[in-house]
């Protein structure tokens, strides 16, 4: 079962005690958008993938100080 990051765990709690700033707000938009999209493709590769094969889930790539973040 995936689990959400702490910073959208964070942001979820923080807008319960007090009023979120618009770019709080944003990327709080943001993180709950990615992870029903990464739910969703989860259970797409339940139901579609081979069930012995190998998955890379949240793979950060760093090549000359260029960090590239695959999902």
């Amino acid at each position: 079962m995936r689990e959400k990051t702490q910073e959208q765990q964070w942001l979820e709690t923080l807008q319960y005690r007090q009023e979120l700033t618009d770019e709080q707000m944003k990327q709080l938009t943001r993180d709950e958008k990615g992870f029903k999209g990464e739910c969703y493709f989860d259970q797409l590769f339940d139901l579609f993938g081979p069930a012995d094969s190998i998955c890379l889930d949240d793979l950060n790539l760093e090549q000359e100080g260029s960090v590239t973040p695959i999902d």
